[in-house]
């Protein structure tokens, strides 16, 4: 959990708050939900501002009877909360155009004192982009020198599943010294039982 105080929202100087707990997960996929929450105890909290930026939308809240939308989120006031002690959301996100796309989630928390205090987390919003940069009809296998190869551009971290279908008098495949190596600790696992 993070705190800053260069944000939009006014902030106590003293950010820190042993009785919040704040969560957003670590590894986000662009195109996926992300569920957060805020618990928190003995801490008299009036209104709590939800806010994001890098995430599409805010597409849940929960323990709630009802809040206020706003263009960056949504404030949720003390009174509407089903049971005090407990806020839960979910956001959504968007295939972005990068495959590392940057995201935070803010929440201002205002308390009945009148203080208030800014608890942010940022996150990287992953993805993995695969592209045919080229797609002859037909690969030989091995691939002679002169012959015209399959050449796919992977962008961010991926696994990658190649599927192959072998034509008449079955295939030889040649692959990179640390793959062939790992395939083959594999196998002897495998059939180590």
């Amino acid at each position: 959990m993070s705190s800053s105080s260069g944000s939009s929202f006014p902030t106590s100087e003293n950010n820190v708050d042993p009785s919040l707990e704040m969560y957003l997960g670590e590894d986000i996929l662009q195109g996926e939900k992300v569920p957060f929450y805020l618990i928190w105890k003995e801490a008299h909290i009036e209104k709590i501002h939800v806010a994001y930026r890098g995430f599409k939308s805010l597409t849940r809240l929960y323990n709630v009877r009802g809040y206020e939308k706003t263009t960056d989120g949504a404030v949720v006031k003390k009174e509407e909360l089903k049971t005090e002690g407990y806020l839960g959301g979910v956001l959504s996100t968007t295939l972005g155009e990068s495959p590392a796309q940057q995201a935070e989630l803010i929440l201002s928390i205002e308390h009945s004192d009148g203080s208030s205090i800014i608890l942010k987390e940022e996150r990287i919003l992953h993805s993995a982009r695969a592209a045919i940069l080229n797609q002859p009809s037909e690969v030989n296998l091995p691939v002679a020198r002169d012959q015209q190869r399959i050449n796919v551009d992977i962008q961010g971290a991926a696994s990658v599943i190649v599927d192959i279908t072998g034509a008449k008098g079955g295939m030889d495949l040649v692959f990179p010294t640390e793959v062939l190596t790992a395939v083959q600790r594999f196998a002897e696992v495998v059939l180590e039982g």
